[in-house]
């Protein structure tokens, strides 16, 4: 099983980088990437958010679900795993613009979108298309820049999703007891 996921993934980096992008593509692809170092964008999201009183609560709920998904990632599963980044495994692929350190599955990059995504959209329900589709080119950039393979970034998503969804259930849940 685990040498057809790593075939797939293979085959699909491979056909991302038979596509002509253009230049500007790439500086696109890497100033999302690049927001999500550090997890600069959604932590700069969170201390806007809990500056405010109204939006206190969802501020410090998507600073711990990003600590969360941060021990469960970065400490936790990707030691465990030890899986190489495809431009290390694979010489000939070329990370163009990016530069990326440690292993590779789960991505923090998309674990921490998809965790900061699922509890700002059940809040700001209006605009979840938005954060949805910033959690998903965050996602894809990984994979554009060959830093990650596929299936980092879909367990990343997973994981993202679990962790924010979980955070999400638990403040509705204080919530409702303080109603």
């Amino acid at each position: 099983m685990i040498d057809i996921i790593k075939n797939i993934d293979l085959e699909l980096l491979l056909w991302i980088k038979s596509i002509d992008f253009s230049i500007v593509w790439d500086y696109f692809f890497y100033m999302i990437s690049t927001l999500g170092n550090k997890g600069f964008l959604w932590i700069g999201i969170s201390f806007l958010l809990a500056v405010s009183p109204k939006y206190r609560k969802t501020g410090f709920a998507v600073i711990i679900a990003l600590a969360i998904v941060t021990l469960l990632g970065e400490f936790g599963l990707k030691p465990i795993i030890g899986r190489e980044r495809p431009f290390v495994e694979y010489g000939f692929l070329d990370m163009a613009m990016v530069h990326a350190s440690g292993y590779s599955l789960p991505s923090g990059h998309t674990s921490s979108s998809f965790a900061a995504a699922a509890v700002l959209a059940d809040k700001f329900g209006k605009h979840k298309m938005m954060i949805w589709m910033a959690a998903v080119l965050m996602g894809f950039s990984r994979i554009y820049f060959f830093v990650h393979y596929p299936s980092d970034v879909f367990a990343g998503a997973i994981l993202g999703l679990f962790v924010g969804f979980f955070i999400t259930r638990c403040t509705d849940k204080n919530r409702n007891a303080v109603s």
